[in-house]
């Protein structure tokens, strides 16, 4: 297949004014030098459930400001000027600034295309969909509050193109928490209570890329080809959790393998963010997960480990089990080993 792009970088992002901008920079300047085809895909998914969040912390915040405030200080009409002022404020939060600003520069630069998806609030919906229209051979798939060290983007996609790394798996950055650390994190298994996760640990720098079992999609790359196979991201899901154990234990199943580009990094600025997740939702993200790499037994283990009301878990089982059964199917069709399998090979 002939594809018009070597490269497709997709950022999700939900406000992070102004970081968002930043990162889109940084992520070209990155890429811009080398002789790489690229384009970035910024996909927008501020919506009513993101803007409503926006408000009700706002409010809470400008309350909070008014019932603390000390009335002996200043007359009446300076506080109501203050409190005119801060929810001038606190009203911009849930103003969509990066939307606005993103479009306009996309009109600017040809290497931007800007995509709004605001049925619901999902990182892996805005990333389903901008896998649609991605042009590349490859995927980089980065958050809307990362800056790239320089070279990095250029020298992952070197070795994952030029090796046989695209034809049999996916390729990471490893990342700091924190923007101005230096201390780099890759992920480590955490497979307890039926649920099959992962957790932070130190990377292990090394001359040439490493396999690791799991690791992070912020600073992932892999093959539009592979993508497909798998099914690509899953339909339905909500904002957070769920996507990085559909994508790590997918992969495993259906022999694909996960690298550590030992020469890069994905610097992270890890703080609150202009929405938030809810357990409900991480929920049904996780349940999605466990059944699609997992079949039918790993969902009903999970869901039977989990926390909450017996009746809405069940809910959500068959909610999976109907919505879901053709992307299991194409995995099923594809796996090469179980996922038990696989997991006692790395233990």
């Amino acid at each position: 297949m002939k594809y018009e792009k070597d490269l497709s970088v997709i950022i999700p992002f939900v406000g992070e004014f102004p970081q968002i901008l930043f990162t889109i920079q940084a992520i070209s300047q990155n890429i811009a030098e080398s002789d790489i085809n690229y384009e970035i895909i910024a996909i927008n998914n501020y919506c009513e459930e993101a803007k409503e969040q926006a408000k009700t912390s706002a409010n809470q915040a400008l309350n909070k400001f008014v019932s603390a405030y000390n009335l002996k200080i200043k007359s009446g009409e300076e506080i109501l000027s203050d409190v005119y002022q801060l929810h001038k404020d606190v009203k911009s939060t849930y103003e969509d600034k990066s939307g606005e600003s993103v479009k306009a520069c996309a009109k600017i630069n040809p290497w931007l295309e800007y995509l709004e998806v605001s049925d619901k609030l999902s990182h892996w919906e805005a990333k389903r969909q901008a896998c649609k229209i991605a042009k590349g051979k490859h995927l980089l798939f980065v958050d809307g509050h990362t800056v790239a060290a320089a070279g990095s983007i250029p020298g992952m996609f070197a070795h994952y193109d030029e090796g046989d790394y695209h034809k049999k798996g996916s390729m990471h950055l490893p990342l700091t928490y924190k923007i101005l650390e230096s201390h780099r994190l890759i992920y480590k298994l955490k497979c307890e209570n039926n649920f099959y996760g992962y957790s932070f640990t130190g990377f292990r720098d090394e001359e040439h890329p490493y396999e690791v079992p799991v690791m992070s999609t912020c600073g992932m790359m892999i093959s539009k080809e592979i993508y497909d196979k798998i099914g690509g991201w899953p339909k339905h899901m909500t904002m957070y959790g769920g996507g990085e154990n559909y994508i790590n234990y997918t992969l495993a199943v259906m022999g694909y393998k996960k690298w550590i580009y030992p020469h890069g990094t994905l610097f992270h600025h890890g703080a609150g963010r202009d929405y938030h997740w809810t357990y409900d939702g991480m929920l049904i993200n996780r349940l999605i997960a466990h059944y699609l790499f997992g079949g039918k037994d790993k969902l009903l283990k999970f869901a039977n480990s989990s926390k909450g009301r017996p009746e809405v878990i069940e809910r959500m089982v068959n909610d999976v089990l109907n919505k879901q059964k053709e992307h299991r199917n194409i995995i099923k069709a594809g796996q090469k080993l179980e996922i038990d399998t696989w997991l006692e090979q790395w233990n």
